[in-house]
């Protein structure tokens, strides 16, 4: 069974003035427009709806406007938020390739309904719930059901057993090779999990009754051609829009391409946008590197979130869908590369965390110094974490994969099983260096725990969650991201820091060789940023240059406080001077007349 949108159902209501001015009334005292809606069972947008307008209803109460307004329909709250995670159940039993049929889809929804029912304790005593036909019919076709598949569907083993000669036969005809040949895959990764038997993981479920960091799932879309030489970027798909350990990056410059759905979910959209905007630039670029025609074999599992139409988007890529029911034996990528993937994962973390304790960052025990590593273990973390195990992943890890299917692709490469089994045991020695009990056994658990169905209790969990992080978007007053401006000082700073921590290194290691090499590694590893600093220094000097050859020329007077300028001495009316005093001298006397002073006229 499958979904192919995830409209949910929206109540139809139409409220009476009684009903309005109880949400005033309540907005007035203080409550939340989503603590109204909880209240009253109608939903937030219908709150907001009637808050806005408030001094409209109240005219309407004062012009006597008629209240017998009645409710169209209006639905059971309960029913709808039971609704809401049946959607979920679905679409991750969907995920999982798992078939449904209306009577387990009947049987699963009075389970959910019940469960519910018994949590909301008292205020929901009153409620009833009949999973009847006539509900299923109407809850598949809100929800547009594509078809339910009967008790007995399953993987589809004559499909699995002729695909892969249909599949050679496509290959042939269309002359593709290896490396024109791709496969991707949507999984699940629980980012922040912990093994089950270690300290970690018992202290999360026992101190945390809600919601808990090890149920956070994000999806990746991992992807790859069959010759292994060209790993695509993972397509990240997470609940939050603008996670807060995110928000001095620009996402565009992150190692994956990172989306948001309010279930981190793949949809059809995300995925009809990931083809065009990043697959068919990135193949058409690497078959010009490679010299290679472009035509591109792309295998998809044949789920809703794969659209049919990808078809028809670009000659150049033909998409072939992997039979229903079958993908879990014919899709190459699942075959083994995405779970060598999660053992890098795991591994990875276990050797940050070994450097954590290292570096003496955190006083206390071993124990301690783990919980300080694994409290502060954000998203950010875990996509450069996601960055650096897709790198681990081998070719011939990829190309090993492709056996099942393909057999002649898969010539004279290895299998995966080897390098899985490597990664685990190095996973395990680094977990006991850390004092947790972990062994072979906990990794595959681990391991398989990203690929089973979720339980009834992680499902309301999930949706609990989601609307929390949808009340939390809604919020005023949100600060969007801002990027953090790399200045020229802090640049020149930390490059700075760089040459002295490898000059340092020289200093105290007598091993010549090994310091030179480290040193080395340091200078290359910030040459980038030497590049940008050299840039905005040789930019600043250029325009300190220019600035002092024009400090050559002579510059015109600049006039003064006290200086009227042109135009106000022009339109200022010339006031006349006083006129000069005279002076007379004695018509006897023989001397010279004395230094005139200014103001004096001597006759």
């Amino acid at each position: 069974m499958a979904l192919t949108c995830s409209s949910e159902r929206k109540s139809r209501t139409s409220l009476t003035l009684n009903q309005k001015l109880e949400m005033i009334k309540l907005s007035e005292e203080g409550m939340s427009k989503a603590e109204i809606g909880r209240k009253l069972g109608l939903l937030r947008q219908t709150v907001s709806q009637v808050v806005n307008a408030k001094e409209k209803f109240l005219k309407e109460m004062q012009s006597a406007t008629p209240m017998n307004t009645r409710v169209i329909r209006k639905q059971n709250s309960l029913i709808a938020d039971m609704e809401k995670v049946l959607v979920v159940w679905i679409r991750d039993q969907t995920s999982h390739n798992i078939p449904l049929s209306q009577s387990l889809i009947q049987a699963k929804a009075l389970m959910l309904f019940n469960s519910m029912k018994a949590e909301r304790g008292e205020g929901a005593a009153e409620e009833k719930f009949e999973a009847s036909r006539g509900w299923f019919m109407r809850f598949k076709e809100r929800c547009h059901f594509c078809k339910v598949r009967g008790e007995a569907a399953g993987a589809d083993a004559e499909a699995a057993t002729s695909y892969p000669d249909d599949l050679a036969r496509i290959i042939h005809e269309g002359g593709y090779t290896a490396q024109q040949i791709f496969s991707v895959d949507e999984t699940a990764l629980y980012w922040k999990k912990m093994p089950s038997r270690t300290f970690l993981a018992r202290e999360e479920k026992a101190s945390s009754p809600g919601f808990q960091p090890s149920k956070d799932r994000l999806t990746l879309l991992l992807g790859a051609n069959a010759a292994g030489d060209l790993k695509l970027k993972p397509m990240l798909v997470y609940h939050s829009e603008n996670p807060a350990a995110l928000k001095n990056y620009a996402k565009a410059t992150l190692p994956v391409l990172y989306r948001w759905h309010a279930r981190a979910r793949m949809t059809a959209h995300l995925f009809t946008s990931w083809f065009s905007e990043y697959f068919k630039p990135a193949v058409e670029t690497y078959c010009s590197e490679k010299k290679i025609p472009f035509k591109i074999l792309l295998l998809v599992d044949n789920t809703p979130v794969h659209p049919g139409a990808l078809k028809e988007l670009y000659s150049e890529i033909d998409v072939v869908f992997i039979p229903a029911d079958t993908a879990s034996a014919l899709q190459p990528t699942g075959q083994g590369v995405t779970s060598t993937f999660k053992s890098y994962y795991l591994r990875n973390i276990f050797r940050k965390a070994v450097a954590a304790a290292d570096s003496g960052s955190s006083d206390g025990s071993g124990q301690s110094q783990l919980k300080t590593f694994w409290k502060g273990f954000s998203i950010l973390d875990a996509i450069k974490n996601i960055r650096d195990s897709w790198d681990e992943v081998r070719a011939s890890t990829i190309t090993g994969v492709w056996k099942t299917l393909i057999p002649t692709l898969a010539d004279g490469f290895g299998g995966s099983r080897a390098s899985s089994e490597e990664v685990t045991a190095e996973a395990v020695e680094l977990a006991r260096e850390l004092g947790l009990e972990v062994g072979p056994e906990d990794v595959t658990e681990w391991l398989q725990s990203h690929a089973r169905s979720l339980t009834d209790e992680e499902l309301l969990l999930v949706d609990e969650q989601r609307k929390r992080f949808l009340e939390m978007e809604a919020a005023p007053g949100e600060e969007d991201a801002t990027i953090v401006d790399m200045t020229t000082r802090d640049l020149e700073y930390y490059v700075n820091l760089v040459d002295e921590a490898a000059a340092g290194l020289e200093r105290i290691d007598p091993n010549f060789e090994r310091s030179y090499t480290a040193g080395r590694m340091l200078s290359n590893s910030v040459a980038c940023y030497r590049k940008i600093l050299h840039g905005r220094k040789s930019q600043s000097a250029r325009q300190r240059s220019l600035l002092s050859y024009f400090k050559k020329f002579p510059q015109p007077p600049q006039p003064s406080a006290t200086t009227p300028l042109l135009s106000e001495q022009l339109l200022t009316p010339k006031q006349e001077s006083p006129p000069a005093k005279r002076l007379r001298l004695p018509e006897d006397s023989d001397d010279e007349p004395e230094k005139a002073k200014p103001g004096l006229v001597v006759l």
